[in-house]
């Protein structure tokens, strides 16, 4: 068995992961699962697509929903801007498709948050549609298999690898093909540490492992140090009552949120802003985003009376999605 596509088949066939969308390739189950896995772990998504599809188990019920009642079931996962496009794909789906997900993989780019991988992924998977999906787990393996050392982040080095991996595609499966070099990607022929090459269905095609080390390819420009920013958080209180606010614009906009201030505020500060309140410290805490770091210190304040806008009562937050970041400060009084 020469032929490399049948190789890596073979080797899905026995190895793959068992998941819900693969056992059951629906497209509207393929649609949500690649929304979920857009920067996040396999391990994360599971359970949190389990419980989207016992809230929304169509792409019906998921176009008619609130936006907040979406953004709650997606609480934890992060990225909250997939959740707004996969709640306004469904939407433009079930008014202009009829709630057909398109099969056309343009036609599917032209949805909200659908790009070239994601388009790929639900075409050929779902419909068996000959295109590529090519993912950071993709073009790794390409670049290893050829010895590529461009810098795939270019938009000239992303159309050779398409080419490359049209040129691979077999003719039936076309489907588990594209799964298979995800999950080869994911399972083999790792980013970091060591690649398992002993147990890679491709190493004899490996231009990498027969001649050089994988680990040089593919190419890696310097990481940037990202930006860390200090943050003062205020749990503020007045007896069965909590201030909260709304993130704006950004990443997580429309999150709900307690009073944030720039900066780290000595204790001092504080007691001179709130003169009439009980203040405690909270513990430190630090979350890292993608291009930024949360470096928070926390207060929580009683106040005699509420003042100001932004109350709700306590028993009302437990309703209110708000970003993970906060998971620690929201901890205090839940």
């Amino acid at each position: 068995m020469n032929n490399l596509s049948d190789r890596l088949l073979v080797w899905y066939d026995l190895n793959h992961r068992k998941l819900p969308w693969r056992s059951k390739p629906y497209p509207y189950y393929i649609l949500v699962s690649e929304f979920m896995l857009q920067q996040t772990r396999m391990e994360t998504v599971l359970p949190y697509f389990d419980r989207f599809l016992t809230a929304f188990p169509t792409i019906h019920h998921l176009a008619a929903a609130a936006e907040e009642d979406v953004l709650k079931q997606w609480e934890g996962l992060g990225y909250y801007r997939r959740a707004r496009n996969l709640h306004r794909t469904a939407q433009q789906i079930v008014c202009q498709h009829s709630g057909i997900i398109p099969s056309d993989p343009d036609v599917l780019k032209s949805l909200p948050g659908i790009g070239d991988y994601v388009a790929g992924a639900i075409a050929s998977t779902a419909y068996q549609v000959k295109t590529t999906a090519l993912d950071g787990n993709v073009a790794r393996i390409l670049s290893r298999l050829d010895c590529n050392g461009q810098d795939l982040t270019k938009a000239a080095s992303k159309r050779e690898l398409q080419t490359r991996l049209l040129s691979l595609l077999p003719d039936d499966r076309v489907g588990d093909f594209n799964q298979a070099l995800m999950e080869l990607g994911a399972l083999i022929c790792l980013p970091n540490g060591q690649p398992k090459c002993s147990d890679c269905p491709l190493s004899t095609d490996c231009c990498a492992y027969q001649t050089a080390d994988p680990l040089d390819f593919p190419f890696k420009k310097p990481k940037k140090s990202i930006p860390v920013l200090p943050k003062t958080i205020l749990i503020i209180r007045s007896g069965d009552l909590i201030q909260l606010t709304k993130f704006g614009s950004g990443l997580l906009e429309g999150l709900s949120a307690f009073p944030m201030l720039e900066g780290h505020c000595s204790l001092s500060e504080i007691e001179a802003t709130y003169p009439d309140s009980l203040i405690t410290t909270l513990p430190k805490s630090r979350h890292v985003f993608s291009h930024l770091v949360w470096d928070m210190i926390g207060y929580q304040l009683e106040l005699p009376d509420p003042s100001g806008e932004g109350w709700v009562p306590l028993s009302q937050v437990a309703e209110l999605t708000f970003p993970t970041a906060l998971n620690v400060y929201r901890k205090t009084f839940l």
